[in-house]
């Protein structure tokens, strides 16, 4: 008999369950395997881009009335400095300046220039007047000397005075005021205030640049490179670049970045390059991000990880996951998942949401970490709170399994929906089967039917083959097998085993289509060559049964061999018969024996009965009717008629156990309830002779009237033989002889001399009214399947 995937009582069990055999959480899909994805960043395609040389320094002989200018000097703990001018004037003191001399006559409030940009009293909310600047700038304050220039050349408060602005820098930039010395520098340069001394303006922003002054290290770089007001030396001009990009400031970041690219005065290095302008990027530094993407292009995997690595080194997230990735899939480097997991969470700790989404993974499969669900339960959530769609299915599956975590479905459908609504198609058919099973939920096939009918519009071949079901079983909405069967062919075509399945049944059955077998065929064997056990044992039976247009035992066999060994038990039984009945094969009662004991063990009761069977007569076994006998009460409490009959038979002997009529009543009773043809003619006898049971004719005539209305030749005699007495029923040697002529007609040779001696109590009338009423109930036998 066909197999078909069909709709149980529960939405979970065995191979024919609604939904398969399980969800592919892993969240791997339904998931992401560890090791397989190799990160890439966007524009690795980008044709490469043409020569660039350094740019030279721009130095504007008449600065603008108001020139641009930073309000702090760039360093790393400004990362968002906007690029502007390679040469501004300095309003407030230089975070990466050196503290300035200690002056003698000045409080210590007025020493040092280390602060982030603003005197003492600023930070303590009051502005200075002009005239206390100018007193402490005359007590020899530097950083008063430095606010009072700025005043000057702002007008701030105060005529502007371009000279008296230059005086005051002066003053502060010889106490070794780092911002005040950029000043004087960026005056000669423009000519403002001063005269126009390019030698004079590299001195002072050497001066700045060697107190760690970013911007003047830059530009320091930009004049060596230049050869304005210094001896032209590029490779003095790299140490000045390299050490501006180490402070942060972005142009030096830009053109180390070019520096390494082209290897202009350096070794070229695409990984150092990719270094630099990475840094310049996560700035904000358009340019520097297209310039990283067309480097990428340009780069090999090697090249690739020796970049990411740097910057991971620097603390960049995005980089460490990169280099996690890299080291999982072996992409540029060698394979090493503990160097993986150690980069992954770094860039976790720091809020990566992929990061924390793979570490997550990593935890719960145990890739270079022990399996740890309650560590996967962690980094899950905290992915899936920054709206990680895969981490909120992940986390839906933990919550639901219980694994990391108290087990609470409702959490779980919580996570699912917030993953679902971002279009997770795994997340959505997740909860369709959470709906549909309601273990933990309420079921409500309403909402499990919209979630699968939402995946299978994305083409979820699983989504679509429950949405098939749904149709052909009336869930959720009004049953409509022809919209079910449409959803069924979906899923086949994309390759979905239980619809390939259920669309061979439909075909081999002509249900909702008109029956084709070789179509059957074929999507049987589209599932079975799949691994799809119940395709093969439907695939079995097609080449095994004429009926079904083959007979080919060796295949048979070999598809009933692959699905009895992933469990199918109509395989394991079919493979026990073949052999017990050597089917196409030499006959083998100890090979049928151990497949019908692996039918048993899934407690299969015609395989407990067949093993019976083999221990009573001895067939592969040596004979043992005791555990012949507990084989039978195995199979008969699941209600194997044939078990049944069988402990009738041994409890009406005294031969392996003490005679016991009673029992033996009890279990012809119940096989003859199930159409057991022995046992009914068994019971018929018992209450006629009252064995067992209170004796009771009228049951007993009931029975036999059963068994002869269906031909069996024994009952036709009994019933002869109570009209012939009148026992039971009206005596009538009419109907004596009726069932007379046909129990002889069905093999018993005593009804002949039965039907000859009340043949002669009757008249020719009689006679030939019997043999009219045999020859209808023969007709009515022939048309009815003979017992």
């Amino acid at each position: 008999m066909l197999s078909e995937k069909r709709q149980p009582g529960s939405w979970n069990g065995s191979v024919s369950i609604i939904f398969g055999l399980g969800l592919i959480v892993g969240g791997c899909s339904v998931g992401e395997k560890p090791g397989v994805q190799v990160h890439q960043k966007a524009g690795r395609t980008e044709a490469r881009s043409s020569h660039e040389q350094p740019a030279k320094l721009k130095m504007n002989r008449e600065a603008p009335a108001s020139p641009p200018f930073r309000s702090q000097a760039t360093s790393k703990t400004n990362r968002q400095a906007k690029v502007g001018s390679e040469s501004t004037l300095q309003r407030s003191t230089s975070p990466s300046s050196s503290s300035s001399p200690a002056d003698s006559g000045t409080s210590g409030d007025d020493k040092g220039s280390g602060d982030t940009g603003a005197s003492e009293q600023s930070k303590k909310g009051a502005s200075p007047t002009i005239e206390e600047l100018r007193q402490k700038a005359e007590a020899g304050s530097p950083e008063a000397q430095f606010q009072l220039g700025v005043a000057y050349y702002d007008g701030e408060n105060v005529t502007a005075d371009i000279r008296e602005a230059a005086k005051w820098f002066r003053k502060a930039a010889a106490q070794g005021h780092a911002g005040a010395q950029f000043n004087l520098g960026y005056l000669y340069a423009q000519g403002r205030g001063v005269q126009t001394d390019l030698e004079t303006s590299a001195d002072w922003f050497k001066k700045a640049a060697q107190q760690g002054d970013a911007q003047a290290q830059y530009l320091t770089g930009r004049l060596y490179a230049t050869g304005q007001g210094v001896e032209q030396r590029p490779s003095q001009a790299i140490e000045w670049y390299k050490k501006a990009a180490e402070n942060g400031y972005v142009e030096a970041q830009v053109r180390l970045a070019k520096a390494y690219k082209y290897g202009w005065q350096v070794p070229q290095d695409y990984a150092k390059a990719y270094l630099w302008y990475s840094e310049a990027a996560d700035q904000g530094n358009e340019s520097a991000a297209e310039q990283r993407t067309r480097l990428l292009s340009q780069m090999g995997s090697q090249e690739t990880f020796q970049g990411e690595l740097a910057h991971a080194k620097r603390g960049d997230a995005d980089d460490q996951y990169a280099v996690a990735l890299a080291y999982i899939a072996g992409n540029g480097t060698e394979t090493d998942l503990d160097e993986a997991v150690r980069w992954l969470k770094k860039a976790a700790e720091q809020g990566h949401a992929r990061a924390q989404y793979r570490l997550g993974k990593a935890y719960e499969v145990g890739t270079g970490v022990e399996k740890d669900p309650s560590r996967s339960f962690k980094w899950y959530h905290r992915a899936a709170k920054q709206d990680h769609v895969k981490a909120q299915w992940q986390l839906g599956v933990a919550y639901e399994n219980g694994e990391g975590t108290t087990r609470n479905v409702s959490k779980a459908a919580e996570w699912l929906e917030k993953a679902a609504t971002h279009g997770s198609v795994q997340a959505q058919v997740h909860l369709g089967l959470l709906y549909a099973s309601g273990d933990g939920l309420e079921q409500d096939y309403s909402q499990a039917f919209e979630w699968f009918e939402l995946a299978a519009q994305h083409d979820n071949p699983l989504a679509q083959y429950n949405l098939g079901m749904m149709h052909s079983r009336g869930l959720g909405r009004k049953a409509d097998p022809k919209r079910g069967f449409k959803w069924f062919q979906k899923a086949a075509d994309r390759g979905n085993p239980e619809a390939q399945v259920n669309l061979g049944f439909a075909y081999a059955n002509g249900i909702v289509v008109d029956r084709d077998l070789p179509k059957a065929f074929q999507w049987f064997k589209r599932a079975a060559t799949q691994g799809d056990a119940v395709g093969q044992y439907n695939l079995g039976v097609l080449h095994e049964s004429p009926r079904y247009g083959g007979k080919d035992n060796a295949k048979a066999r070999q598809w009933y061999r692959k699905a009895a060994k992933q469990g199918i038990v109509n395989a394991q039984l079919k493979l026990g018969v073949i052999y017990a009945q050597g089917l196409g094969v030499v006959p083998d009662s100890q090979t049928a024996l151990d497949w019908f004991r692996q039918a048993a063990e899934y407690g299969n009761a015609t395989a407990q009965f067949n093993i019976g069977v083999h221990y009573w007569r001895g067939r592969g076994v040596d004979q043992n009717r005791q555990a012949a006998l507990g084989w039978f009460q195995k199979a008969a409490q699941q209600g194997h008629p044939r078990a049944q009959a069988m402990l009738g038979d041994i409890y009406s002997s005294d031969d392996i156990v003490a005679q016991d009529l009673q029992e033996a009543a009890k279990w012809y009773q119940r096989a003859a309830k199930q159409d057991d043809t022995h046992s009914q003619l068994q019971i018929a006898r018992f209450y006629e002779l009252g064995h067992g049971v209170n004796q009771d004719i009228a049951k007993a005539i009931k029975w036999y009237r059963e068994l002869a209305e269906h031909g069996v030749g024994e009952a036709e005699l009994a019933l002869g033989t109570f009209y012939a007495n009148g026992q039971g029923v009206p005596k009538s040697y009419v109907h004596a002889s009726k069932w007379f002529l046909l129990a002889s007609q069905h093999g018993q040779s005593e009804a002949a001399r039965f039907n000859e001696a009340v043949t002669r109590q009757m008249t020719d009338h009689q006679i030939r009214q019997a043999e009219r009423l045999a020859a209808d109930q023969e007709m009515k036998i022939s048309g009815r399947d003979a017992r």
